[in-house]
């Protein structure tokens, strides 16, 4: 699994809402064209007609104040329709999790260890071996395609972290980015876990986290 490059798209991304995800969504497919591998079934949101419905209806969500008319219902449905049939044909060949225990082998370049499958709500019970030339953080979450190796980091737009609250978690919380406030130095970014309410927030200050989220 190779590693890509290091793009700017997050700096785009002042706060999670679902018009910011949208155009995130498009620039990755834009960029990506025909070298997308594990998001390609993502560019059908992209194709004229869907693109309409999904430009339609995050712009509902931005602007309304009221409860939506049944057109609008109508147009929400079709459009998680769309995302749920996208998102079962991604992830019907991949898997979504994080590496542990990876460790370099004895008089060898190799690593071994084992990625945690994180699907429906902890404990992740299930698991795969994992030998290979690269070493991986526990708390960067990947979706890995386990039959040809190919690999999408999800950080920094998503990581693994321990809570104090909740010890009992295996490799604590998945802290989902919510809100950017601040430039450069004086940034901060504020993520939120995934099924609690525990948050946390990550400045400069922090040197275990601020490199990777630079």
């Amino acid at each position: 699994m190779e590693r890509r490059a290091v793009t700017r798209l997050f700096k785009e991304f002042p706060h999670r809402s679902a018009t910011y995800l949208w155009r995130m969504l498009e620039s990755v497919q834009q960029q990506m064209g025909s070298k997308a591998l594990i998001s390609k079934p993502f560019q059908r949101l992209c194709d004229s007609n869907n693109r309409h419905v999904f430009d339609q209806i995050t712009r509902q969500w931005a602007d309304t104040r009221h409860e939506i008319t049944l057109p609008e219902k109508g147009a929400l449905l079709v459009a998680v329709r769309l995302l749920a049939n996208v998102c079962n044909a991604v992830f019907s060949d991949h898997l979504f999790g994080f590496f542990q225990n990876v460790q370099k082998e004895r008089f060898s370049q190799r690593y071994t260890g084992r990625f945690r499958v994180a699907h429906g709500k902890p404990p992740y019970s299930a698991f795969v071996p994992y030998s290979g030339l690269q070493s991986f953080s526990e708390a960067e979450p990947i979706v890995v395609n386990m039959q040809t190796g190919d690999g999408l980091s999800l950080m920094p737009l998503m990581f693994w972290y321990p809570c104090q609250l909740h010890g009992d978690l295996e490799n604590g919380h998945c802290f989902l980015f919510d809100k950017i406030k601040g430039d450069g130095t004086n940034a901060l970014l504020r993520y939120k876990a995934a099924n609690y309410p525990c948050s946390m927030e990550i400045t400069a200050a922090l040197p275990e986290m601020s490199v990777s989220f630079r």
